[in-house]
């Protein structure tokens, strides 16, 4: 069962907004649109983010805001970004692995600064990878603790060379670096402690110029000493919190902000040309139906299995989530990580199968459990609860939902007494390195919690263990496989039942070759 920690920094936390299609609708048409009709681009930009940043350092909060803006004024070692371009060089000019996979070496640009003008050299890399590794726990972050669990330590053999010794290979590190948490800071402002975080440096895209913490407003401008002297199209942006989806979308019609993010799927019948929209999907994103394995219902797999023969996952994708471009059904482990599948075979909604798997269960003449949900987080979970909640009742099964501020659900999970978690869930780093130790969880392995929610994975599955473990290393051509013997072994238990794929949703007034986003948090600028 997840740790209040591990429930924390699992999700990214995107704030729900309960807003009716109708209500959207009188917000927009309240708002003139000429503007919007205009979508030429200034060298200035607004976006609106859904929330105020509750922190501004990656490793206190795994919020989406404050992930959005770290990858803004943060720099890192490599790039994030799609496809072969993730893990390239950024502020390293290479990185490379020792024949064994034991060392890597990290080769600096020469010349580099930081925003305010002094130099980053080996030492500031070093004091930046060793906050990580001396947080407390971190080997047991579901996010980077597969990764700085395989780390040993960190040396800087000359001002422009990184040393990390591992204790195991980890293949995807190049990539591992680009995640928000690993931002390179400077060694004295690490120093500082927490009066550094008050108007943080680094070497990133943009600098921080003005911080309006209580209210979420700031100003970033162009960085003058990145690294990379091509000229930015976009020299300056504004950050302001917009917490309300239909304000948001609002001001983005009336030309008052230029790209507003986390859009639910009930207004997306508002986006109308010239406006565009603009979805990422998450890596490995997902939504799904964690099980309390103690539970004397849920945890029986037969339950499991029946539920997941009942729900109609095309209709939750249609009508929770506004469509397949926000979600689409899921029948298995969405692995690759890029939902590209090969995924488990598609099953058609089956309600003779499902209760004839009901027969002999507490649930074969109607039961009850209870299913925990977060109501102030990603906008999606109370509405796929609400769908699944009416789809079981053809099954005899009521779903009690019990919903759960996001700061409580740790401590509510627990304490025991529940059935079924509504879980989403999608992370950063895309490799198979971190896709094998998270389908698995395993510690004593370098794994971490696994993909479903519990820690170790339970029902005990060494078969699957086996086949994770496998999938760390596996090439491009076997992985396929791979997944496909994957899928085939945890349809066996079915520790946790998956509904749909995940995708962030936001809403430009410009194309999105002038901004996009890449895996959710990324925001791609000229």
């Amino acid at each position: 069962m997840m740790s209040i920690s591990q429930v924390r920094r699992r999700s990214r936390r995107l704030p729900v907004v309960a807003v009716t299609a109708a209500v959207a609708a009188l917000a927009l048409n309240a708002c003139s649109s000429p503007s919007v009709g205009s979508n030429a681009v200034s060298d200035e930009i607004t976006i609106a983010d859904h929330a105020i940043p509750q922190s501004l350092d990656p490793m206190s909060s795994a919020s989406y805001e404050t992930t959005q803006l770290t990858f803004l004024w943060g720099g890192y070692l490599t790039n994030y970004a799609d496809g072969k371009d993730s893990g390239s060089p950024q502020l390293a000019r290479s990185v490379t692995a020792s024949p064994d996979g034991l060392t890597w070496t990290v080769k600096l640009r020469s010349g580099l600064k930081f925003s305010d003008g002094s130099a980053l050299t080996s030492k500031d890399v070093v004091a930046s990878l060793d906050r990580i590794l001396s947080t407390p726990n971190v080997a047991g972050d579901n996010f980077i603790g597969p990764v700085m669990s395989s780390i040993k330590k960190v040396t800087a053999p000359d001002g422009h060379t990184v040393s990390l010794a591992m204790s195991r290979p980890y293949p995807g590190l190049p990539a591992a670096l680009s995640t928000p948490e690993m931002v390179i800071l400077p060694a004295s402002g690490i120093a500082k402690g927490d009066s550094f975080w008050k108007h943080p440096v680094s070497a990133g895209r943009f600098k921080l110029d003005t911080l309006d913490t209580t209210n979420g407003k700031f100003t970033l401008s162009a960085n003058p000493n990145y690294y990379d002297t091509a000229p930015r199209r976009i020299k300056k942006i504004n950050f302001v919190a917009v917490t309300d989806a239909a304000t948001r979308l609002a001001q983005l019609k009336s030309g008052q902000v230029d790209y507003a993010d986390n859009i639910p799927g009930n207004l997306l019948s508002q986006v109308k040309s010239p406006l565009t929209l603009d979805t990422a999907k998450w890596n490995g994103g997902q939504m799904g139906l964690s099980v309390n394995f103690n539970d004397p219902v849920a945890g029986d797999k037969r339950v499991r299995q029946a539920i997941s023969l009942a729900v109609n996952r095309q209709q939750i994708a249609a009508s929770a989530l506004g469509g397949e471009r926000v979600g689409r059904p899921l029948y298995g482990i969405p692995w690759n990580q890029d939902n590209d599948s090969p995924n488990a075979k598609a099953t058609k909604r089956d309600i003779g199968a499902a209760k004839a798997k009901l027969k002999g269960t507490k649930c074969e003449n109607g039961c009850t459990i209870p299913l925990v949900t977060v109501t102030d987080s990603a906008w999606q979970v109370p509405l796929v609860a609400q769908v699944v909640q009416q789809q079981l009742k053809a099954i005899g099964i009521r779903l009690e939902i019990e919903n759960t501020p996001f700061t409580q659900v740790g401590d509510r999970l627990k304490q025991g007494d529940w059935g079924l978690f509504t879980r989403w869930i999608g992370y950063y780093e895309n490799t198979r390195t971190y896709l094998g130790g998270y389908i698995y969880g395993d510690p004593t392995s370098g794994n971490n919690a696994n993909f479903w929610g519990t820690l170790p994975t339970t029902p005990d599955m060494p078969g699957l263990k086996a086949l994770s473990d496998r999938l760390k290393t596996a090439s491009s051509s076997a992985a396929p496989g791979l997944v496909e013997k994957i899928n085939e072994e945890y349809a066996k238990e079915l520790p946790s039942i998956p509904l749909t794929t995940l995708s962030y949703v936001g809403v430009s007034r410009f194309p999105g070759n002038v901004i996009h986003s890449v895996g959710a948090s990324y925001l791609v600028l000229p």
